[in-house]
């Protein structure tokens, strides 16, 4: 059974499937992106090394997964790989390998990626 994939980043996702003549096919952005909300917060001044500046955290969390992406049998999403760890336990999520699995133009910029990363 062959899948859909539904692209729920803001840019276009190109596998390739051949590197040398750098044929593949492209998945264009849905429309919807599958986001994570951030929260900063300052560290109180006795938790800080110097009290000459303010250290800040950040957390994340996830945005509106069941209203987003519903589980439905076929198909698979492709997220971003600041995403891709916060939807664990999810088999139909999947994020481009932008590291050894990327393919590169002479100038290093990222042309799309040969495979996926589960999450």
């Amino acid at each position: 059974m062959g899948y859909k994939y539904v692209n729920l980043t803001p840019h276009a996702i190109d596998i390739i499937t051949d590197e040398k003549s750098l044929s593949g096919f492209n998945i264009p952005p849905s429309g919807k992106i599958l986001r994570l909300k951030e929260k900063d917060t300052i560290l109180p001044k006795n938790d800080n090394v110097n009290d000459d500046f303010d250290i800040i955290t950040r957390e994340y969390q996830l945005e509106d997964l069941d209203n987003i992406a519903p589980i439905i049998e076929g198909i698979r999403y492709l997220v971003s790989s600041l995403v891709l760890p916060y939807v664990k336990g999810r088999n139909d999520m999947f994020s481009p390998d932008t590291g050894s699995g990327a393919v590169r133009n002479m100038d290093g910029k990222i042309i799309g990626t040969k495979r996926l990363i589960k999450p």
